[in-house]
């Protein structure tokens, strides 16, 4: 409007200014040239530095028992190091030119005003049109003043947000296929056909796997590490895919089911909890989010923990802290249990959660483990005798292979691999779990 309405009073006016307007458009550009790529710089050595203090705080433990506080901090001071400098740098293209904005429209300001004063000697405009030119001018100059803190601003949220974005737009590479259908009322039975995979291409983990399991099996599956047991469970919940063959659930292939449906018919229980920051019921309920608290509290009953939360002061609302770091490995599995019980899955998938306890908590875990495959179809990666022996089918893997199948009895009598295997890795837990109630 002030441009116009300047045309209006006088086109020399206008002239001019159109003509110094693309010079300040030009100065904005380059500002905004130089400040991008360091503000890129600078949001990824903050992200780097915050990784690095968040991994510090996560392995504290290690990092004093390894003696390594002298080169933790070595690291840190490095990457610190980077981030300082890309502000130093961010802060000195600031000095140079935010200034230079105000220096330059002061100038122009000056400029305007000498040339009113030549047209005003020659008698071609009044000094009211000068006053008027002249105070529009200052108007349009003072958002400009501030235009570039504004520019400095916008690039540092602008770097963040590409920083987020290329998270964001990271394709998923497994998707619901377009006529998915809803995996509802299933009775659990569970068919590989002819499945191979591999992580990378020409490192296969998995070769021609063929695998029946009728609904409320138990099967264990067992082998030395390496050979593919957790990968073989893990492609029943579709985080990676089949290289080849087909997964099939009640005869209903995976990936014609929707990815939510699917997981929400499987619980996961594996050696290495997670928990949130969060109470009890919060994460009890984290897998059901409408469950009732009578739900939360047998699920909590049946995984053996009811007592443990009882005791505490503030019972289900107790916080337990960053991962869990209140509670013991024996509660925290315990815990687990209870939020894998809530969602009531007809399938589940354990990797052997009483393998890192000790006596006392694992007769509990065992205990829980039992009441949670009740009428269910469980896989089990095998590391406790109590495991074998309960299993209805054991499965032996060797080198991504199946190379047995039958019962505890039938193998140990007729498979030597399975001979061997089990007087290696189960021989030392016989005493313990003995005298165990199986």
């Amino acid at each position: 409007g002030i441009l116009i309405l300047m045309f209006f009073w006088d086109v020399q006016f206008g002239i001019l200014f159109l003509f110094f307007m693309p010079a300040l458009l030009l100065f904005m550009r380059q500002f905004m040239r130089k400040l991008t790529p360091i503000h890129r710089k600078s949001r990824k050595a903050h992200g780097i530095l915050t990784a690095s203090i968040r991994d510090t705080f996560d392995g504290i433990r290690e990092i004093k028992i390894y003696g390594q506080e002298a080169q933790m901090f070595s690291q840190f001071d490095k990457w610190n190091q980077e981030y300082l400098d890309t502000v130093v740098q961010s802060s000195i293209i600031r000095a140079k030119w935010i200034p230079m904005m105000p220096y330059l429209l002061s100038l122009l300001s000056v400029f305007f005003l000498m040339i009113g004063g030549l047209l005003y000697i020659n008698g071609e405009i009044t000094l009211g049109l000068i006053v008027g030119v002249t105070t529009y001018f200052g108007l349009i100059t003072r958002p400009l003043r501030e235009l570039l803190p504004g520019i400095h601003g916008f690039n540092h949220s602008k770097a963040a947000t590409e920083r987020m974005l290329e998270i964001f737009n990271i394709e998923r590479s497994i998707k619901d296929t377009p006529n998915a259908c809803q995996l509802r009322n299933i009775k659990g039975k569970i068919d590989y056909v002819n499945v191979s995979f591999s992580y990378f291409e020409g490192t296969q983990i998995l070769y021609n796997i063929d695998l029946k399991i009728k609904p409320g099996e138990m099967v264990a599956f067992v082998g030395p590490s390496g050979v593919g047991k957790t990968t073989l469970l893990s492609l029943i919940t579709r985080f990676y895919e089949v290289d080849n063959g087909n997964i099939l659930i009640d005869d209903i292939d995976i990936k014609d089911c929707t990815l939510k449906s699917l997981r929400q018919q499987i619980g996961t229980l594996m050696q290495n909890t997670f928990l949130f920051d969060g109470s009890i019921a919060d994460n009890i309920r984290f897998g059901n989010p409408g469950a009732t608290m009578d739900q939360l509290e047998k699920a909590a009953e049946t995984a053996q923990i009811a007592d443990f939360i009882h005791s505490l002061p503030k019972k289900y609302n107790s916080l337990i802290g960053e991962r869990g770091i209140k509670l013991s490995g024996g509660q925290a599995q315990r815990l687990c249990l209870a939020r894998v019980l809530v969602t009531d899955p007809k399938i589940l998938i354990l990797d052997e959660p009483t393998a890192e306890v000790d006596a006392i908590t694992d007769s509990k875990l065992i205990s829980a483990v039992r009441n949670l495959m009740k009428n269910k179809t469980t896989l089990v990666i095998a590391h406790r005798l109590w495991t074998i022996k309960n299993a209805d089918r054991i499965v032996v893997m060797k080198d991504g292979r199946i190379v047995a199948i039958g019962s505890h009895n039938e193998l140990i009598n007729t498979r030597k691999f399975y001979q061997e295997f089990f007087a290696s890795q189960f021989k030392d837990n016989t005493s313990k779990d003995e005298g165990e109630k199986i």
